[in-house]
C-alpha cells in the first residue's frame, strides 16, 4: 500500500514557496520529495491560477505568493490560502528574510509587508 498525506503536491509546493521564496526548483523538489520536472509543472499551474508570480533575479527565480485567493476545493472556498500557510507554518511567512523578498499582502489582518 502506498503512503498518502493530507496535502497534495501543489499544496506542499505552495507552502514551501511561501516560506522560501528564493528556492530553486531543485531545492523545492528535494524538500517535497518529488521530481524537479513535477515542481516546474506545479509552479506553472500555480502561476497560471494566480497563486504565485515569479520574476527573474539574476539567474534565479524569486517567487511572490498571493495569500488572498480562496482554496480551490468547494468545501473550503471560504478560506484563503493564507489561512493554510499560517496554519502549517505556525505564523505568517517571514517577510524580512532577504532584501529581495517580494511584497506579501494579507487581507484578513490588513497588514501589508514590504521589506524594501
Amino acid at each position: 500500500m502506498s503512503e498518502w498525506g493530507f496535502l497534495t503536491n501543489q499544496g506542499l509546493v505552495f507552502v514551501f514557496i511561501a516560506k522560501h521564496p528564493e528556492s530553486t526548483a531543485r531545492q523545492i523538489a528535494t524538500a517535497v520529495n518529488i521530481t524537479e520536472w513535477t515542481v516546474h509543472k506545479i509552479i506553472d499551474e500555480l502561476e497560471k491560477s494566480g497563486y504565485i508570480t515569479r520574476r527573474r533575479v539574476g539567474r534565479q527565480n524569486n517567487y511572490r505568493v498571493n495569500l488572498n485567493l480562496d482554496l480551490r476545493h468547494e468545501t473550503l472556498r471560504n478560506n484563503d490560502v493564507g489561512d493554510l500557510v499560517v496554519a502549517l507554518a505556525g505564523s505568517e511567512p517571514d517577510v524580512n528574510v532577504s532584501k529581495t523578498r517580494p511584497f506579501i499582502n494579507n487581507k484578513k489582518s490588513g497588514k501589508k509587508h514590504n521589506n524594501q
